[in-house]
């Protein structure tokens, strides 16, 4: 069944769809809530469920304030004064633009430093974030492992993800699944629902996130957890046997331990395990 475009509310066939922030668009329709500019899926920011382009109207209107700070600090959107100000700059004489705008930082300068001319703090981990581990996003500076995603700590890069509540989100299957529209094969990622709580392993007993998960006996394991309860060797998740909610490799393990006894059956008569 076709869904409704959240911006013109009218519906959206498959061969002009796009998809974003758990909904679906028409291609034409996904723009920036500030500027209007065409956005790709993936590449762009978000706001209590509205898209914006990165720079500059999501650091500008969301991000930290200041001369310099997240690249955008020429960009302080405030209708009014705006207004005033672009009149005043018009109608003033080319000589004294000059004067205004010609004792600016240099550019090295304010790539690197925030107006107080000190590093950024890594929003993740409240360290300080340098030029060369620095990557920005969400209006902030970060270290380039500390951008991850909130649920599932996968590493997302600058401008591909998702942001809900100042927090940046894989777009599928977690922000989707979390912030999206409820049901099976809605936005592609009905498979997914979360429980409020990780579950444990039954293996470690540690909790199992997402991108290191694998199902199997109705459990959810770590993929390196998943072994052959008397060889230890590493199983796939369908490929394997199973007693007493144990997973075993069906050979040699099972079939020696669980498979009919005497010369010759299951091929395992060199297997006897005591």
């Amino acid at each position: 069944m076709s869904s409704k475009c959240p911006k013109c509310e009218k519906t959206v066939y498959f061969a002009e769809k796009v998809s974003s922030l758990g909904k679906d668009w028409h291609k034409m329709c996904l723009k920036c809530d500030r500027c209007n500019k065409l956005l790709t899926t993936g590449g762009h920011a978000e706001h209590d469920g509205r898209p914006y382009c990165h720079k500059p109207c999501y650091a500008a209107l969301f991000g930290p304030k200041g001369v310099n700070i997240g690249g955008a600090g020429s960009y302080v959107y405030d209708a009014p004064v705006n207004n005033n100000t672009s009149t005043t700059v018009d109608s003033a004489p080319k000589g004294e633009e000059r004067r205004v705008y010609a004792p600016k930082a240099p550019a090295k300068a304010s790539s690197i430093t925030t107006f107080s001319g000190e590093a950024n703090l890594c929003p993740r981990c409240n360290k300080k974030v340098y030029f060369a581990e620095k990557v920005t996003s969400l209006g902030k500076d970060w270290h380039r492992p500390c951008l991850r995603c909130e649920r599932c700590s996968k590493t997302l890069t600058a401008g591909s993800h998702a942001e809900h509540d100042g927090q940046p989100y894989c777009h599928k299957p977690c922000y989707a699944v979390l912030f999206g529209p409820k049901g099976v094969n809605t936005g592609g990622v009905g498979s997914y629902i979360y429980e409020k709580e990780p579950s444990a392993c039954p293996s470690c007993n540690k909790e199992v996130y997402f991108a290191e998960k694998v199902s199997s006996l109705g459990k959810d394991w770590h993929r390196p957890c998943l072994k052959c309860a008397k060889c230890n060797k590493t199983l796939s998740s369908g490929s394997h046997a199973e007693h007493e909610n144990k997973p075993y490799c069906h050979k040699p393990c099972y079939a020696a331990l669980f498979g009919p006894k005497g010369f010759g059956h299951g091929g395992t008569e060199s297997h006897t395990f005591n």
